[in-house]
């Protein structure tokens, strides 16, 4: 069985994304991500994490895209999951995923 990461991915004013894991995952060692993207890069990192907002039923079978994750972001943040062995391991991993470097 897989770990999941409870992370909150959140966007300000300068299209600056953050990925913060809860508090009890970053104990566990995964790591806060920036960076200055556009929804295209976050949409890619979503597809490539296979992300999902809900533990219990399946995105695909609510039919909820990543457009509108990215759609219903905001300063405060949303709720997603990741499984952890498919969480980037470090700021570089993360840049890669998303096409910065």
């Amino acid at each position: 069985m897989y770990m999941i990461y409870k992370i909150k991915l959140s966007r300000d004013d300068y299209n600056i994304y953050k990925v913060e894991p809860d508090i009890v995952y970053q104990k566990m060692g995964a790591k806060i991500f920036t960076a200055k993207a556009n929804d295209f890069m976050i949409k890619r990192f979503l597809h490539k994490c296979k992300a999902a907002d809900s533990t219990e039923n399946p995105r695909s079978k609510r039919f909820l895209t990543y457009d509108e994750i990215l759609s219903n972001l905001s300063e405060d943040g949303f709720d997603l999951y990741i499984f952890a062995h498919k969480y980037p391991k470090s700021q570089k991993d993360f840049n890669t995923i998303i096409g910065l470097n």
